[in-house]
Parts: C-alpha cells; sequence; structure tokens
C-alpha cells in the first residue's frame, strides 16, 4: 500500500529541447533560419518579397548570427 501511494505521487518529466540558429544571408539582404547544417552547405529556410524559400546554400554565403536553445520541460 505505501509503496503503491509513493508511485502515485512521481511524476512523469518530458524534457525538449528546441535549437534556432539565425543567419544573415547578405546576396539577398534577409534573415533566415538553418534547417540543416552541413560541413561544407546547409539548407536555410527564409522569407523575401511575401515568399517563402527553402534553399542549399554554401556555409560561407552566410553568417550566423545568433544560436538560440530553448528547454521546454513538460510534467505529467
Amino acid at each position: 500500500m505505501e509503496q503503491d501511494a509513493k508511485l502515485r505521487e512521481l511524476s512523469i518529466v518530458k524534457k525538449q529541447n528546441y535549437n534556432y540558429t539565425i543567419v544573415y544571408i547578405p546576396d539577398e539582404k534577409v534573415y533566415g533560419e538553418v534547417l540543416s547544417l552541413g560541413t561544407y552547405a546547409s539548407k536555410v529556410h527564409f522569407n523575401k518579397d511575401g515568399f517563402e524559400y527553402v534553399v542549399v546554400l554554401l556555409n560561407e554565403d552566410f553568417e550566423i548570427v545568433e544560436q538560440i536553445n530553448i528547454e521546454e520541460i513538460e510534467e505529467d
């Protein structure tokens, strides 16, 4: 009985990390987000003139401005 009460008191904790890499693309004069960072090239998402683009760019064609890490903890 006592052990069952202790088990009910325990809660399940789910931890999720989200990482965002914000970049500046000088040729397009826009900011974007890296979706997949590679050794020589990366997949980058950005908006320009009302259109959404997902392109593969050489890593030398953009500058990393900031890396944001968001940690989300959810308890049941």
